[in-house]
């Protein structure tokens, strides 16, 4: 019994440990950004959060994934429009994603081992290159972690856990569209082991949930565009379009990300 306490405690140590030290990260990582000031894509986040907050500027751009501004805009409701907020979001979402893959480790090794694994995610060096940064670049990873870890808990522990997988899922993918790729580990794994799933018909009230959450968003691109998915048809068209294309981003090498993988882990080839 006293093994099973002191590794209850270690597990709570390690944690609050990782918090502390992903915290202090997060703040030098938005105080620095604050130095250097906002890059252009932030530029767009900030002009849809105002416009959700009801006091825009003139410009908006919501072909861009909402989540990040509408957690913004909530701080544009009770203050002033500056920068801050948005790194401030995306610092938190941070912290958020690096306690959830600690949780996630801490399902199949000890604590000290999901420690050390959480800590090198945390600062690994293109994590901690756009952590803060007013992207959603890691922001919707750390959705993506917590959609993950509670597809585990949902198949092996309580299927109830599908209330919030679904919408966490859906709150990944319009943090940043490309994550609805998240669908198939998680759909892949529920089949796997759909025999150890008490309540099957979780899954639905799941989806149902997420669908609530979906509505609204769907009904203000209505608005918008007079097209409730005309922003998903704009970013996918860009994003998965072949030829020619006038999105900056874009890049036809499709061995692009492997020729270039040593300067993603923070080393130069």
């Amino acid at each position: 019994m006293q093994k099973i306490n002191v590794h209850q405690n270690s597990k709570w140590i390690f944690l609050i440990i990782l918090i502390f030290t992903v915290s202090i990260i997060a703040y030098y990582r938005v105080k620095l950004q604050l130095d250097l000031g906002p890059i252009f894509d932030t530029y767009d986040y900030l002009a849809n959060a105002a416009e959700f907050a009801g006091k825009g500027i003139g410009f908006s751009d919501f072909t861009r994934p909402p989540i990040i501004s509408i957690l913004t805009s909530v701080f544009f409701v009770f203050g002033n429009l500056s920068v801050e907020p948005i790194l401030i979001v995306d610092g938190i979402l941070y912290i958020f994603g690096c306690i959830g893959i600690y949780l996630f480790f801490k399902t199949f090794f000890d604590p000290l081992i999901s420690f050390i694994g959480s800590l090198l995610f945390a600062t690994f060096p293109i994590v901690i290159t756009y952590a803060g940064a007013g992207f959603n670049d890691v922001s919707s990873v750390s959705v993506a972690i917590w959609a993950i870890y509670l597809t585990y808990l949902a198949v092996k522990k309580d299927s109830r856990y599908f209330f919030l997988l679904f919408p966490i899922a859906l709150i990944a993918f319009l943090t940043r569209y490309n994550m609805a790729l998240i669908i198939f580990p998680i759909a892949l794994f529920i089949i796997v082991n759909w025999k150890e799933i008490r309540s099957p018909r979780n899954i639905l009230i799941g989806f149902g949930l997420s669908a609530l959450l979906l509505v609204p968003l769907l009904f203000f691109f209505n608005l918008k565009f007079g097209n409730p998915i005309a922003p998903f048809i704009s970013f996918y068209k860009t994003s998965g379009g072949s030829g020619i294309t006038e999105h900056f981003a874009y890049n036809p090498d499709p061995l692009y990300f492997l020729k270039n993988i040593l300067s993603y882990g923070g080393q130069h080839p």
